[in-house]
């Protein structure tokens, strides 16, 4: 699928409304289903690991916490704020709260995740729901934008 990124370089603009632009793009694409995510429980740390194959766009909730993400094998192009910037595997990063990934992967990849679960908490939807913000405000912004940037 091809994603038009040319909504980052709209300086009207602010940040999170070209992320929820591109989510909600995204989310009206027909093609492959989400990547699928396996996820595993390590004592006090919840890990989401999750495969993608080429040239996949791939927007990410916002998080409440900060937490750690790990490129296992691949390569990939990250889009922040700040401008793009390459990642291959073996690569890392540690976030901050309010993080929110915008990537496509250039190669398969496989990538972590890893959160803190100190309850060892196994219900992956209340994990969810403490960890990330929900993705309904941010995809109704992106369609608004949709519509304001149409007429």
């Amino acid at each position: 699928m091809e994603l038009s990124l040319s909504i980052l370089r709209r300086p009207d603009l602010s940040w999170s409304d070209k992320v929820a632009y591109l989510a909600w793009t995204l989310s009206q694409a027909k093609g492959p289903e989400q990547p699928p995510i396996r996820h595993l429980f390590l004592e006090g740390l919840y890990v989401r690991e999750i495969l993608m194959s080429a040239d996949t766009y791939l927007i990410g909730r916002v998080h409440k916490e900060g937490h750690v993400l790990e490129l296992i094998y691949g390569a990939l192009e990250v889009f922040t704020e700040e401008g793009v910037t390459l990642h291959k595997a073996p690569d890392g990063m540690q976030t901050t709260p309010g993080f929110q990934i915008v990537l496509h992967t250039l190669t398969p990849c496989l990538a972590r995740s890893v959160h803190q679960n100190p309850d060892n908490c196994h219900d992956i939807d209340l994990l969810e729901t403490k960890i990330a913000e929900p993705s309904a405000p941010v995809l109704e912004r992106g369609r608004q934008l949709a519509q304001e940037l149409l007429e």
